[in-house]
C-alpha cells in the first residue's frame, strides 16, 4: 500500500513539473501569440534553422543529411553542415507525424524542451533523495533559466534542449558511488550514454568534462582503483555514442572527399565567443527590473568581446548557487579534511566541476588551448553557463533540502521565496509585439510564393541573386535566401547547396547575373526562372535591375517590391548575345539609345575584341553629338570616359595625366580609342585575363 501511495506521488510530483514546466514555455512566447509566423523574422540563424526543421518535415531523418530541394542543381550535401542533432531531428520528425507547418512546429519543440529540462533535473533531484518541494523548485528554474528565453527564438533552438546537464551529472554521480544502479536497471546507463553522444556535439563536449572531473576524484579519493577502472565503460560507450553519431559523415568523407570549408572555425573564435564570469553573475537583458537591466546593458555597451557570450547569465538564484560552490571549493581546500558522506563528496564534485568548466570556458582558457592543438570546431565556450547553472541549482536544492530536514514548515516558505526570486528576477512572459511586422513581411511572401509556384511547373529550378555561399555568409542578408523554400513545396532552390562541395550553383553565378551568358547557362542547366531579392544589394539592386528591364518578359513583383521573379521560359538567347564584350555593348546601347541590332551590337563587340579602329569609331559616333563630348571640358570628358568605358571614378592623379594627353594634341576621339584599348577595359569586357 505504502509502494503504491509514493508511486502516486512520484506520477504527480513528475506531473506537476511537466506542467509548470510547459505552462512556463508557453507562456514565455507572449499573449495572443500567433503560431504560423516563423520566429526571427525570416532572417538570420532561425530561418536556417526552420530550413534545416522543415527539411526533416519532408525527408524525416535523412534531411539531416541532405536535401534535394536546395542547392539546385545539385543534392545539398547538409551532411557537411548539420544544423540538428540526431535527438533533435527524431523529436521533430515524430512531432511532424501530429503538427503540420514547420513554425508550429519549431515552437512545439520550444516549449516541449522546458519539459524535458525540467523533468531531466527533477529525475536526477529525485534519484539523490531531494525532497520534493526542493526538487520542484531547482528543476523549474533549471528549465526557467536566462540561457532558455536568450536561445529560443534567435535561431539556437537547438541549444533549448538541455538535459544533457541532468544526464552527465546522473552519470558522474554513478561513477563517484554516489548513486548506484541494480542489475537491472543497468538499461539506464547505457540509455543516458547513448543519449548524451548522440546529442548536440557542444553538450557532449562539456558532459565528457564534468565526466572527466568525477574519474580524477574517484582515483584521487578511493583506495580501489580496479572499481574505478571498471566503470570507465561509461566514458567509452559515450564516446562510441559520439562516433556513432558522426558515422554517416565519416563514411561520406572517405566516399566523397574531406569539405574543407564548411563550417570552417579558427582557434582565436574561442576569445570571441569564450564565457566571463562578470557575465555569469551580472543580471540578465531580459531582467524585469530596469535598474538590473541597465547594469547588463552599461557593461556590454562598454566592455570588448560581448558577443552571444552576453546570454550566459545564470540568473540570480543559480548565481547564488555558483557562489556558494566557489566558497565549498575554498573550504575543502583549505580545511585539508576528508569530510566524509556522500553529500560532501557531491558537494566537491559540484565545486571543482564549476571550477574546471569555468577555467576551460573562460576567455582565453584551456578551451583555446584544446583548440589550438586538436580541433577549433567548438568555439562557443560561453555555452557552457548552462551546465554551470545546472551544477549551481544542484547546490541549492542541498541546501534547500538541508533546510526541510530541520525546518520542515519553514522549508516551504524558504522554497516559495527562492522560486520566487528566480521567476519574478526574469522578464520571461515575452513580449510578441515583433510579430506584426514579421507577420506583414510573412504574408507578403506567401503570396509571392504561391503566384510563384502556381506559374511554374512542379519541380521547377529556381536560381537565387544575389548568389551567396552557404552556410555563414551573407553579413545581414545571411539566409534570407531560405525564405523561398520555406514557402512552397514543389520548387528547387539554388541556395542552400554547401560550399565547398555544391559548386554547380556558384559556377553558374557569371557576371553576378546580370548577363545573357549568366542568363543562357542557368537556362542550358535546367533553371525555369531567376529570383532576386533586393534586399541583398547595396544599392537597392539597381544596376541588377537595369538589366533585367532589357528582357522581353514581364517579372512577377512582391507587393513590398523587394522580390522578383523572372520566368525564363519566354526568354530566348542567340548565340551572338552571350559573345564576349556583347554586355558592354548592350548596356551602351540601353544607355545611349543608339537602337543597334543584335547583329550589329555583336559585330561591335568582336571589333572590340580585336581591337579594330572601326568599331571604336562606332561607338564614338554614337555619342559624338553629346554635349560632354562637344562642349564639355577636358575634366569634364574625362570623368564622362572613366564613368562610361571603365564604370568608377578616377584619382584626381589620373585625370591630371589624361587632360595632360589632350593638352599636348591628342583629341577626344583618340583618348576615347586608348580607353578602349587599355587593360583596364579589356579585362573589364573579358578579352583579357588579369595577371596575378
Amino acid at each position: 500500500m505504502k509502494t503504491m501511495t509514493g508511486n502516486c506521488k512520484n506520477i504527480c510530483f513528475y506531473l506537476l513539473v511537466t506542467a509548470a514546466s510547459l505552462a512556463i514555455g508557453y507562456v514565455s512566447l507572449g499573449y495572443r501569440f500567433d503560431f504560423d509566423i516563423y520566429p526571427g523574422g525570416l532572417s538570420g540563424d532561425a530561418t536556417s534553422m526552420a530550413a534545416a526543421v522543415k527539411g526533416i518535415q519532408e525527408n524525416g531523418l535523412a534531411g539531416m543529411w541532405f536535401n534535394e530541394r536546395i542547392g539546385a542543381p545539385e543534392l545539398s550535401s547538409t551532411i557537411d553542415a548539420t544544423a540538428l542533432d540526431l535527438i533533435q531531428s527524431l523529436l521533430f520528425w515524430i512531432l511532424s507525424i501530429f503538427i503540420t507547418g514547420t513554425a508550429r512546429l519549431q515552437y512545439a519543440y520550444f516549449i516541449l524542451t522546458f519539459a524535458l529540462n525540467a523533468v531531466s533535473m527533477a529525475l536526477l533531484l529525485r534519484k539523490i533523495h531531494i525532497n520534493m518541494q526542493s526538487a520542484f523548485v531547482c528543476s523549474i528554474l533549471f528549465t526557467a533559466a536566462p540561457y532558455h528565453f536568450a536561445r529560443g527564438l534567435i535561431g539556437h533552438l537547438v541549444l533549448t534542449n538541455y538535459m544533457y546537464v541532468a544526464i552527465t551529472v546522473y552519470l558522474s554521480l554513478h561513477i563517484l558511488g554516489i548513486v548506484e544502479e541494480e542489475k537491472k536497471d543497468r538499461w539506464k546507463l547505457w540509455f543516458c550514454c547513448i543519449i548524451l553522444g548522440f546529442g548536440c556535439a557542444y553538450y557532449y563536449a562539456f558532459g565528457l568534462i564534468v565526466m572527466a572531473t568525477a574519474y580524477l576524484i574517484s582515483f584521487i579519493r578511493f583506495e580501489d582503483k580496479r572499481a574505478i577502472v571498471k566503470k570507465l565503460w561509461i566514458a567509452a560507450v559515450v564516446l562510441l555514442s559520439v562516433f556513432a553519431s558522426l558515422l554517416p559523415k565519416i563514411i561520406y568523407n572517405l566516399l566523397n572527399g574531406k569539405n574543407e570549408h564548411a563550417f570552417r572555425r579558427f582557434f582565436s573564435e574561442q576569445e570571441l565567443y569564450g564565457l566571463k564570469i562578470i557575465q555569469l553573475l551580472f543580471p540578465p537583458a531580459s531582467s524585469r527590473f530596469e535598474a538590473l537591466r541597465a547594469i547588463s546593458q552599461e557593461y556590454s555597451s562598454n566592455a570588448p568581446l560581448v558577443t552571444e557570450n552576453s546570454t550566459a547569465s545564470l540568473g540570480m538564484v543559480a548565481s547564488a548557487g555558483f557562489l556558494i560552490l566557489c566558497v565549498a571549493l575554498v573550504y575543502s581546500f583549505v580545511s585539508r579534511k576528508k569530510q566524509e558522506g556522500s553529500e560532501w563528496l557531491l558537494t566537491d564534485f559540484l565545486s571543482l566541476s564549476v571550477l574546471v568548466l569555468v577555467l576551460t570556458g573562460t576567455v582565453g582558457g584551456f578551451g583555446e588551448i584544446f583548440n589550438f592543438f586538436v580541433t577549433p570546431q567548438i568555439r562557443c565556450y560561453n555555452r557552457v553557463s548552462i551546465y554551470i547553472s545546472g551544477l549551481s541549482l544542484i547546490m541549492i536544492a542541498m541546501l534547500l533540502h538541508g533546510i526541510n530536514r530541520s525546518h520542515r514548515r519553514v522549508s516551504y516558505i524558504v522554497c516559495a521565496m527562492v522560486l520566487m526570486a528566480g521567476l519574478t528576477g526574469e522578464k520571461f512572459i515575452g513580449n510578441s509585439s515583433w510579430q506584426k511586422s514579421a507577420g506583414e513581411t510573412q504574408v507578403i511572401c506567401e503570396k509571392f510564393f504561391s503566384q510563384a509556384e502556381q506559374q511554374l511547373e512542379t519541380g521547377a529550378m529556381v536560381y537565387q541573386l544575389p548568389y551567396l555561399d552557404y552556410p555563414e555568409v551573407g553579413g545581414n542578408f545571411i539566409y534570407k535566401h531560405f525564405v523561398g523554400y520555406l514557402f512552397t513545396d514543389t520548387l528547387k532552390w539554388s541556395y542552400g547547396g554547401i560550399v565547398g562541395r555544391n559548386e554547380a550553383a556558384k559556377n553558374l553565378n557569371i557576371d553576378n547575373g546580370m548577363s545573357y551568358r549568366f542568363l543562357k547557362a542557368v537556362k542550358d542547366a535546367g533553371f525555369a526562372a531567376v529570383y532576386i531579392d533586393l534586399s541583398g544589394y547595396e544599392d537597392g539592386g539597381s544596376e541588377l535591375l537595369s538589366f533585367y528591364r532589357r528582357l522581353d518578359t514581364e517579372p512577377m513583383i512582391s507587393e513590398d517590391g523587394m522580390l522578383y521573379l523572372y520566368d525564363l521560359s519566354d526568354v530566348h538567347i542567340s548565340d551572338k548575345e552571350v559573345s564576349v564584350g556583347y554586355m558592354f555593348v548592350d548596356e551602351w546601347d540601353d544607355t545611349y539609345g543608339t537602337g543597334w541590332s543584335v547583329s550589329k551590337k555583336a559585330w561591335i563587340a568582336s571589333g572590340l575584341q580585336q581591337a579594330y579602329a572601326q568599331a571604336y569609331a562606332v561607338l564614338f559616333d554614337s555619342i559624338s553629338d553629346r554635349d560632354v563630348i562637344k562642349n564639355g571640358s577636358d575634366e569634364q570628358f574625362i570623368d564622362f570616359l572613366y564613368q562610361s568605358v571603365l564604370g568608377r571614378d578616377e584619382a584626381k592623379e589620373e585625370r591630371d595625366s589624361w587632360v595632360s594627353v589632350i593638352q599636348s594634341g591628342a583629341d577626344r576621339e583618340e583618348v576615347f580609342g586608348k580607353f578602349l584599348g587599355s587593360a583596364e577595359f579589356r579585362i573589364l569586357c573579358g578579352f583579357e585575363q588579369a595577371k596575378e
